[in-house]
């Protein structure tokens, strides 16, 4: 039988880590107009117009995203934290029966 080990102190880790990514893409503004007006020409300001409407939609979606695995990241550590515990009471209980 193999054994499972289960690194907690990485899973708290990657839940710090997307808990910063999601604040800093919750805080980051929408684009704004700015640089498509300050380009000048027609076409470069139409591309940036785009580039802004396209990234402000996908900033959402990848936030939204980014929620998905926080949260699923949690849901593991606290399932395997909860069976750590449970097992360990099992045990513990098994080896006071057989003293």
């Amino acid at each position: 039988m193999s054994d499972l080990k289960i690194d907690f102190d990485r899973l708290e880790r990657a839940e710090t880590r997307l808990a910063t990514v999601i604040a800093d893409f919750d805080a980051a503004t929408p684009a704004q107009n700015g640089l498509a007006d300050a380009v000048g020409h027609g076409q470069v300001e139409s591309a940036v117009r785009d580039f802004r409407s396209a990234w402000n939609i996908r900033r959402e979606e990848y936030a939204e995203e980014l929620r998905t695995m926080r949260d699923a990241v949690i849901a593991i550590r606290e399932t395997f934290e909860a069976v750590d515990v449970e097992l360990s009471n099992r045990l513990d209980a098994l080896t006071e029966v057989e003293q």
